[in-house]
């Protein structure tokens, strides 16, 4: 689903589009997905983005601005002029997740959390 269908689907599920704001957060993440036993060639949408202002990006979920990245080499790169979300991808020949922006409209997996306001998320994933 696109991004803005993957918010609603987050949602729709008492969750956030997920918003992985440290280093922690990010290698829990990468151990958490591959024993889900997905493709792993798949893209996830986080709730980042920069819709608001290019290149000034934020968590949706949380409102707070980066103070964390994971962005492949080169990236954010807003090809076209038109990436303004983020996805998580995993590096060939490597094991951990990335960052890529993205356009908004293009399909992925859905990386959603319970409310952020807890200190112990907890990551669901849907293909749908």
């Amino acid at each position: 689903m696109n991004w803005f269908e993957a918010w609603e689907y987050c949602r729709s599920i008492g969750l956030h589009l997920a918003s992985i704001e440290s280093k922690y957060e990010q290698t829990f993440v990468e151990i958490f997905l591959p024993r889900l036993e997905l493709p792993t060639t798949e893209a996830y949408w986080t709730s980042g983005t920069d819709l608001g202002k290019e290149g000034q990006f934020t968590w949706m979920a949380t409102g707070r601005s980066f103070t964390f990245s994971f962005f492949r080499p080169g990236e954010p790169n807003n090809r076209f002029g038109s990436e303004d979300c983020i996805e998580m991808v995993v590096t060939p020949g490597v094991t951990s997740y990335s960052w890529n922006d993205r356009n908004c409209f293009a399909k992925a997996y859905v990386l959603c959390q319970q409310d952020v306001r807890y200190p112990d998320k907890l990551f669901g994933v849907s293909s749908s």
